[in-house]
């Protein structure tokens, strides 16, 4: 039955078919951040730990929609003492998109600003962690339409690093995330997310990983903790 079945209607033994899947099971999951195949070197280097970021933004919010009727939350008139949300009468919920920027070029709203990322721990680049080595951007939709508070956001995040150094090699990074956060009364929000990454020169070219970040983000700064693993290239 068991030989019918796998050489006559299949072609194959059912050996070899299970051996097939089993080296595709391997190739789905050994992954590299960028979505790629991850090439299994015996030079390669897996590291992890943990660390801190700091980040100068710009914010930059635009009224996207008022609440539909019978979701307005009401709220005592101290419930948002000055602070990043929201923008306009506390009585009243809004629908916010906008973006958190370290970096705005002259002759663009907000702009100039030029403000630094650094990182310190095992990502880190706190050597030169000036606006031209680093830079944050993300984009966020914040929604105040909601009875209960706190209100909750959702973030795509992106930082670039370069002359940055993870195991003694230094090179370039990219880290994105998703991220969901709920505001903090006055003083902004808390995001959490997880993320990936991807060495694109350098040292740290081909290298690739993921962790995941706590944010406490202000109108101006955001400062993380994070715990990631790299898998570095061999050689």
């Amino acid at each position: 039955m068991f030989s019918k079945y796998g050489t006559k209607k299949w072609g194959l033994p059912l050996g070899v078919l299970f051996a097939s899947a089993a080296a595709l099971c391997l190739i789905t999951f050994d992954l590299g951040g960028n979505g790629n195949p991850a090439k299994a070197n015996p030079g390669d280097q897996i590291v992890a730990g943990t660390g801190t970021f700091h980040a100068d933004i710009f914010r930059n919010l635009s009224f996207l929609s008022t609440c539909p009727p019978g979701t307005d939350p009401t709220l005592p008139n101290d419930a948002f003492p000055p602070g990043p949300f929201p923008l306009s009468d506390p009585q009243t919920g809004h629908i916010y998109t906008g973006t958190r920027d370290s970096h705005i070029p002259a002759g663009s709203p907000g702009g100039p600003f030029d403000g630094s990322v650094q990182f310190q721990g095992l990502i880190d680049n706190s050597a030169d962690a000036t606006p031209d080595e680093s830079r944050l951007f993300a984009r966020l939709i914040q929604n105040e339409c909601t009875i209960a508070y706190p209100f909750r956001a959702a973030l795509r995040r992106s930082i670039t690093l370069h002359n940055v150094t993870v195991a003694g090699r230094t090179g370039s990074l990219v880290l994105e995330s998703q991220d969901s956060s709920q505001t903090l009364v006055g003083v902004g929000f808390a995001a959490t997310g997880h993320f990936t990454i991807d060495g694109i020169s350098g040292q740290l070219a081909g290298a690739t990983g993921e962790g995941q970040w706590t944010i406490r983000s202000s109108p101006t700064t955001d400062d993380g903790w994070y715990d990631a693993t790299i898998r570095m290239p061999g050689n």
